[in-house]
């Protein structure tokens, strides 16, 4: 039985998946197993995938019908043999000592989930943008001790998790969403613990291609599904009788992830959109005190604060100013 078991999704990224997978199997920790799931690819990516596991003993390829990254990881969970469970995206990088920094982390502090940094970086590897989930290092932490482990990325890369953790709980990704990972990393907090690896241990690869695909042309999907997510989450702590506990934590899941970011993207996209004043009403019906909540000078950066500011006094076109200028200095 593999230590680690590394999930990949793969759609139509046969442009950028040898490099992927270059760094995942070189990686200094070798026991593990590699789940390509082929989700349908029509460009020669899952003939690649079969070339992977018909070379290499540890990797396994799955081919299903194309349903989405949400299915293909659901799928991935249900074919790992590993103790330990991660995700990469397919045409992102991880350096060769991920594995073995975060397995160690986990087995040191015997922690359901280890949180690392990531890099946001263009095909030459430069870094954009760097991730620092900011929690206390190198310590055990659980939603008592640390109740923003909530708030953290939602991404689900830049994680190890115990795979019990989706097995004891039937957690999994909600499939045909958008936003699938945000209606499910808070969910995996409720009762487990974690640890924070101040490093970065993952990837994310900036190309044309990934811009396409980060852009939801449709306006109403990406506010329901943002709506859901959020929704969900509240839910599930309502279930387990945390919601009272944890309200701030929820309520700025809520403020981040729909006001605040869905607000950001469609400036960029049309600064004259409709959807500015129905995320403002969404939040203003949903959480009239939101902007008392404690975590918005803790938890948002320097210039998010600003922009919140900004956002909120309805100053559109100085949002999209320090947009332009911020993208002109890179």
């Amino acid at each position: 039985m593999p230590e680690v078991s590394i999930i990949i999704p793969v759609y139509n990224v046969i442009k950028y998946f040898e490099k992927c997978m270059e760094s995942v199997l070189s990686q200094k920790m070798q026991d593990f197993e590699v789940i390509l799931i082929d989700d349908g690819s029509t460009d020669g990516s899952g003939a690649l995938c079969d070339r992977y596991a018909a070379e290499d003993k540890r990797v396994l390829t799955v081919h299903q019908s194309n349903a989405g990254p949400a299915a293909a990881r659901n799928a991935g969970i249900a074919h790992a043999a590993g103790n330990y469970v991660c995700f990469v995206d397919s045409d992102d990088r991880v350096p060769e000592d991920c594995l073995e920094k975060s397995l160690a982390a986990a087995k040191r502090h015997q922690a359901d989930l280890v949180i690392f940094d990531y890099d946001f970086v263009d095909e030459t590897g430069e870094a954009l943008f760097r991730y620092h989930a900011g929690l206390e290092p190198d310590r055990l932490l659980t939603l008592k001790t640390t109740p923003e482990l909530i708030n953290v990325s939602p991404s689900p890369c830049n994680k190890l998790y115990r795979k019990a953790l989706f097995e004891r709980r039937e957690i999994c990704f909600p499939e045909g969403r958008l936003y699938e990972d945000l209606a499910t990393m808070p969910k995996l907090f409720f009762d487990a613990s974690a640890v924070y690896l101040p490093e970065t241990l993952y990837y994310y690869v900036n190309h044309q291609d990934s811009i396409m695909r980060m852009a939801f042309p449709d306006p109403e999907r990406r506010y329901r599904d943002r709506v859901f997510a959020v929704d969900s989450v509240r839910a599930y702590y309502a279930e387990k009788g945390l919601a009272d506990a944890f309200r701030e934590n929820l309520e700025f899941l809520a403020i981040y992830h729909i006001y605040f970011m869905l607000s950001i993207e469609t400036l960029a996209e049309d600064p004259g959109s409709a959807y500015l004043k129905k995320y403002r009403e969404y939040i203003r019906r949903e959480y009239p005190a939101y902007k008392k909540n404690p975590w918005i000078p803790i938890l948002f950066t320097k210039r998010e604060r600003i922009k919140f500011r900004l956002l909120n006094g309805r100053h559109y076109r100085l949002i999209v100013f320090l947009g332009k200028i911020k993208g002109a200095l890179r």
